[in-house]
């Protein structure tokens, strides 16, 4: 997972500060959040071989909760994967600032989705 991350880290597009990005080793998840450029990144491994790579913006989700003080999840429009979810010591946090960066307007992250699919 982490060759696939530091693969998609641009300052351009994906770069997220320290506590926005968690590896779950044990489950097979990342997740980061890049407050710059307004993009969310989730890689889930889901047996040997197959990792899905989920590029989002801040238009891609509907809804986000918090379950107790450390489970984060956030509903997104599509089909194949309406709900991620990751146990995260910063889920409150994570939860507050996604909220805040719904209202802002960014200007490179349709672009993201393109910079994924071409480095993958």
């Amino acid at each position: 997972m982490k060759s696939i991350t530091a693969a998609l880290r641009d300052p351009a597009y994906f770069s997220p500060d320290e506590g926005y990005e968690i590896y779950q080793q044990g489950a097979g998840k990342y997740l980061g959040i890049d407050t710059r450029n307004g993009t969310i990144l989730y890689v889930h491994r889901i047996r040997k071989g197959q990792v899905d790579v989920v590029a989002l913006t801040m238009n891609d989700w509907t809804k986000c909760e918090v379950e107790g003080t450390n489970i984060f999840r956030l509903f997104t429009q599509f089909t194949d994967l309406p709900r991620l979810e990751i146990f995260c010591p910063w889920a409150e946090r994570w939860y507050d600032t996604i909220g805040v960066m719904r209202q802002k307007q960014y200007t490179n992250a349709q672009a993201f989705k393109q910079h994924v699919h071409h480095r993958l």
